[in-house]
């Protein structure tokens, strides 16, 4: 009898050690390995600097619209810490597609978020984007975005820097702009400056932005265009440094 109940002392003692590893391994980073999927993806990474202040990491997001009611988190750590927090994101656009563009900012005070995924939560059921389990880094400026516009950059040559995935080495890369509100239109090549560590490409134009311009990207490779136009509201000479 007493062999008996010492198994089962044992036998409880080891559930209860797997029941709170359990329990703390959902507290940390996502255990389960899931990538980009048609229900959420991360669509890509933009920084604002801020003198004095520190960056904000907005953090851009594409969710199939399930239903109305939703909750969509950014799930990160930073470089000075092993906790991991949530941040909950924002909507901002409908692409009319059936999509739509959440944002997600983290303030980063003399720290830097250095690890970050996606849940999405609709109907009950939950949904991640953690990169296949390897979670997405901060040099991961593009998600499943062919482009971006990276944020206000100047320097003695260029003034208009843009990130972009190398689908192939044959490609046009053009600014197209306005000073008149689109009634006259003028269009400028963009010139490859330099492949990241991540493999995304560097392109460049010196532009005059001037406070009338307004401005996308467009992007063509293997008989396909892709397009960064800010979600259809195209920039302006605000998007830039603060």
């Amino acid at each position: 009898m007493n062999l008996v109940l010492n198994l089962k002392k044992k036998l409880a003692l080891l559930l209860s050690v797997i029941l709170l590893s359990t329990i703390f391994a959902f507290t940390g980073a996502p255990i389960k390995a899931e990538a980009a999927t048609d229900n959420v993806s991360f669509y890509y990474l933009d920084s604002q600097y801020y003198y004095r202040y520190g960056t904000i990491k907005n953090i851009y997001i594409k969710v199939k619209n399930i239903a109305y009611e939703k909750d969509v988190t950014v799930h990160y750590k930073n470089f000075s810490s092993d906790q991991w927090l949530d941040q909950s994101a924002e909507y901002v656009k409908d692409l009319g597609d059936g999509y739509e563009i959440w944002k997600a900012s983290i303030s980063n005070y003399g720290t830097n978020v250095e690890n970050f995924c996606i849940k999405y939560e609709v109907n009950g059921n939950t949904y991640w984007d953690n990169n296949d389990g390897e979670n997405y880094n901060y040099p991961d400026t593009l998600g499943v975005a062919a482009l971006h516009v990276m944020r206000g950059y100047y320097d003695s040559e260029n003034n208009l820097q843009v990130n972009l995935k190398n689908y192939g080495y044959e490609k046009s890369v053009k600014v197209v702009y306005s000073y008149d509100n689109w009634a006259t239109e003028e269009s400028k090549e963009l010139v490859y400056k330099k492949t990241n560590t991540n493999g995304e490409e560097i392109w460049a134009a010196n532009i005059d932005k001037t406070d009338s311009i307004q401005y996308y990207i467009k992007y063509t490779v293997n008989g396909q265009t892709y397009y960064d136009s800010n979600f259809g509201l195209n920039y302006d000479s605000s998007y830039g440094l603060y």
